[in-house]
């Protein structure tokens, strides 16, 4: 339930398995990244209710085994908790290594670190097909852009999807949980983009989802999701005009 950076020593108390605060502290104190596997259990909704206000929960795993899971981690955004989408196997028990993954956007400087250093600021999306690009403004995934009230908003969103895994069927833009914008393609795509403008008001934040072709109820569908842009909004300017 939790992953390591640049650990001293292992965290590990088998007595005291099931009290995750416990390992994320001791985690912590080492300087590295915790997270909540397996989000739609009922245990790491519980968990993370207990452990995120503590600032303790760097990511929580959204996809697995084909599966999209993203209501408690959009609520966990709506109350302000930053946090990143992560993926994971959950080898062995009924799937592949590597049939769904995490990308993460790092610098050209020693690899595991910068990994982490990425993950952790949330400069990442989880995929088992789809491949992201989500910017606003110019910034993106994890970046948060400060902008005056009344200022412009430009969002472009692209997917692609290498056609042997599947096509495309659609992509989403979010904003705190809901669908704000979507492009769907009736035959399937490898590629796929959109573009959205609006004007900000408000502090919020971005995401964007795309999904394959390949749809089912279960496990086995193909999807991919970003980490959240956020923006923030000052009301400075409007607030000298009301004085005046």
């Amino acid at each position: 339930m939790y992953k390591r950076q640049n650990l001293r020593e292992p965290v590990r108390n088998p007595d005291r398995y099931l009290l995750y605060h416990e390992v994320f502290e001791k985690v912590a104190e080492q300087h590295g990244i915790s997270g909540y596997g397996h989000l739609n259990r009922l245990g790491a909704r519980v968990g993370m209710a207990l452990d995120v206000p503590y600032g303790l929960v760097n990511f929580i795993e959204v996809l697995q085994r084909g599966r999209l899971g993203t209501d408690v981690w959009f609520e966990f955004l709506n109350l302000g908790y930053r946090i990143a989408p992560a993926a994971g196997s959950d080898v062995p028990y009924g799937a592949r290594i590597g049939d769904v993954r995490s990308y993460v956007k790092s610098r050209n400087t020693p690899f595991p670190d910068t990994w982490f250093t990425g993950l952790s600021n949330a400069h990442t999306f989880v995929t088992n097909g789809p491949i992201l690009s989500f910017k606003l403004n110019g910034f993106g995934m994890g970046n948060e852009v400060s902008l005056d009230s009344g200022e412009q908003i430009i969002i472009t969103v692209k997917a692609s999807i290498n056609p042997d895994i599947d096509l495309l069927d659609r992509i989403e833009l979010i904003e705190q949980g809901d669908v704000i914008n979507e492009i769907i393609s009736d035959n399937g795509s490898d590629v796929l983009e959109l573009s959205h403008a609006l004007t900000a008001e408000h502090g919020t934040w971005f995401v964007m989802r795309a999904y394959g072709k390949n749809q089912q109820s279960g496990d086995g569908s193909v999807a991919a999701i970003s980490a959240p842009i956020y923006v923030s909004v000052s009301y400075t300017h409007l607030r000298a005009h009301e004085t005046r």
